[in-house]
């Protein structure tokens, strides 16, 4: 700048000397109507000083201008600085637990930098952590106001209204950010998900054709391609709710083309024959067919309540004289046989049964009690106290339960999913066979 001036000095001198040289004037008109005669030179030298002083208020306005935006970044970053400080204070305030003094450095950092999004994240995490969700949703919904198009926002929004099961907001957000990213795989399983929780179980199965489309050439496209069964038996089920028996008939039998061991589609297969097509024949085959390919111990119990609510005893028994004909070593075939004797009060054949059992070294809580109660019943009261004390882990329960495989839930009825943790295709019944044996567990994964 001292420069620019000490140059303008010099050729202002410079001029004005030329000026000197040159007395030389001319007619100056100021109008039409005014004019004056003036030295050429000192024309000349105004027209230069004037350019001058407009270029040095061009310069300092320039300079002032750039120190100002200068100024103003500078006093901008400090305050992201600070807002980012006080984050990560807060941030240790809640791991810490002190939620008012983490929520109390939060707000000043967003007040510091209101485009801070973290800042909205941390003070909703700090609302669940306060078991209050709504209000959560209320600052992720302001966040949301001035970062539309913010796929974590929107995505934690969701989340949040899945909490407080309000699907249909999730669904509609979820649908929105697909709009912007069609093939988001984390956005699609979700929504699929919200899907089936809210009973729209075509809708589910419609996304999860969709997912195993976009992961054809990835490592988890056998996974996905394996939950068709589960979303597909799910859209049978909608049908079987409006009643279209035989096209709900037809979806079962592509669930188990598709996924042989699901158990679910077995059931409800045979179950649709026996209530809604009046074929306690056909539900009876499909039963036992089942039982033979996957073993699960459900298929013996539907049997067992068909035949004997249709009083229909020797079906059962041929049934199970059928199966053990075939696979004479199967220890759970043997143990519901034995408990079917016992039910329809063939004590000697149940006996006979449940000895098999315990000479082949069967461990199991669940056959002495059964060997007690058979005892008891023959009126052999010695040995039927004997087998009561070999089942002491017994705890007053002769209702044998279904327990979840996924999160160890129990249920008396047997169930398409876990209505503990809503897993499908999970329920087993453990008999509590030892491990040498055979195992009781029948887990369909």
């Amino acid at each position: 700048m001292l420069r620019s001036i000490v140059i303008v000095i010099i050729f202002a001198l410079a001029v004005g000397y030329i000026t000197v040289l040159n007395p030389g004037s001319i007619i100056f008109k100021w109008s039409p109507a005014k004019e004056a005669e003036m030295p050429l030179m000192f024309l000349l030298y105004i027209t230069f000083v004037l350019g001058v002083i407009v270029s040095l208020i061009a310069f300092v306005t320039r300079d002032t201008v750039k120190a100002y935006r200068d100024y103003s970044k500078k006093k901008a970053e400090e305050k992201k600085r600070k807002s980012e400080e006080l984050y990560n204070e807060g941030v240790e305030e809640i791991l810490k637990g002190d939620y008012r003094m983490a929520e109390s450095k939060l707000k000043v950092a967003l007040e510091k930098n209101p485009e801070n999004i973290k800042v909205y994240f941390r003070l909703a995490d700090i609302r669940e952590k306060q078991n209050k969700k709504k209000d959560a949703v209320d600052i992720l919904l302001k966040a949301r106001s001035m970062w539309k198009d913010d796929l974590d926002l929107s995505f934690r929004l969701a989340e949040f209204y899945e909490k407080l099961k309000e699907y249909n907001n999730a669904i509609e957000i979820l649908k929105k950010m697909l709009v912007l990213d069609e093939g988001n795989l984390k956005v699609l399983r979700m929504l699929r998900d919200l899907l089936w929780k809210d009973g729209k179980f075509e809708s589910a199965y419609r996304v999860q054709k969709n997912i195993v489309k976009i992961t054809r050439k990835s490592p988890g496209y056998y996974k996905e391609r394996e939950l068709m069964g589960q979303f597909k038996y799910g859209y049978a089920t909608e049908i079987l709710a409006q009643k279209d028996y035989d096209k709900a008939i037809r979806k079962l039998g592509d669930v188990i083309k598709q996924a042989p061991d699901f158990v679910p589609a077995y059931v409800t297969l045979g179950e649709i024959h026996l209530n809604n097509k009046n074929n306690p024949d056909k539900a009876g085959e499909n039963w036992e067919d089942a039982y033979k390919r996957l073993g699960h111990p459900v298929f013996l119990i539907k049997l067992e309540e068909m035949y004997l609510r249709l009083e229909k005893p020797s079906e059962i028994l041929d049934v199970y004289n059928r199966l053990v004909s075939s696979n004479s070593e199967d220890p759970i075939l043997r143990f519901f046989f034995g408990k079917l004797c016992l039910r329809l009060e063939m004590l000697d054949a149940a006996m006979d049964h449940l000895s098999i059992l315990e000479s082949r070294g069967v461990l199991s809580s669940y056959l002495h009690l059964l060997m007690a109660e058979a005892e008891a019943r023959k009126g052999d009261y010695y040995n039927s106290v004997k087998e009561f004390r070999k089942a002491t882990d017994i705890v007053s329960r002769i209702v044998i339960p279904y327990i979840c495989s996924s999160c160890g839930a129990e249920s008396k009825e047997w169930n398409a999913y876990c209505k503990s943790c809503g897993s499908m295709n999970t329920l087993y019944i453990d008999i509590g066979f030892d491990k040498s044996t055979k195992s009781s567990e029948t887990e369909i994964i």
